[in-house]
């Protein structure tokens, strides 16, 4: 879950967009967007595609696969 945060929060800042910004963009609460950034909450898969439009991501860039976990 660390690696998800990190990257979320990376990728939105990259972008200069607040939590705010991103979780309006997302479709989704700005509470439950400070929920998934910050590790207390996953992301349901619904939220997650949300995510990535808000952020102008692909999912391979915020869930990260599990052959780059072995590597």
């Amino acid at each position: 879950m660390k690696d998800i945060t990190r990257r979320l929060r990376l990728l939105r800042t990259d972008r200069d967009l607040t939590q705010r910004d991103a979780a309006i963009k997302a479709g989704i609460t700005t509470y439950r967007y400070w929920e998934i950034e910050n590790g207390y909450r996953p992301p349901t898969d619904s939220e997650l595609r949300g995510i990535c439009r808000a952020l102008k991501a692909d999912r391979s860039a915020i869930i990260p696969s599990p052959e780059s976990e072995v590597a």
